[in-house]
């Protein structure tokens, strides 16, 4: 005897593992400055110290280190923000049929704006 199954198109949340979220990434950061900081030679704040001695040095980490934090405070506009480029590049790559978004108001948005 078959016994028949009823399929309900139901609604099933899916969580969304940790690791996806980007919470992987910035635990792995984490480690890597700690352990690098454990057992190098050269801590990386004592580097970052040395390279404010030359000007040159001076001029790429303080570029390099104010665009990674306007881009994590979502303070710099899509256009211009290479950090959101490479984001753009890589949804790109995965789908090229992908359109951009770079002039998309709504993808850049500070969530913090919204809040009421």
């Amino acid at each position: 005897m078959k016994q028949e199954t009823l399929v309900v198109p139901v609604p099933v949340p899916v969580p969304v593992p940790w690791f996806r979220t980007g919470t992987l990434g910035w635990v792995i950061i984490g480690t890597g400055v700690l352990v690098w900081d454990l057992i190098a030679p050269e801590t990386l704040s004592a580097a970052f110290q040395r390279a404010h001695q030359h000007r040159a040095s001076k001029v790429a980490v303080v570029t390099a280190w104010s665009i990674l934090t306007l881009h994590l405070f979502r303070k710099l506009p899509a256009p211009v923000d290479p950090l959101h480029g490479l984001e753009v590049l890589r949804q790109h790559l995965i789908n090229p049929h992908h359109i951009s978004h770079m002039h998309d108001v709504e993808c850049c948005t500070d969530p913090w704006d919204v809040i009421e």
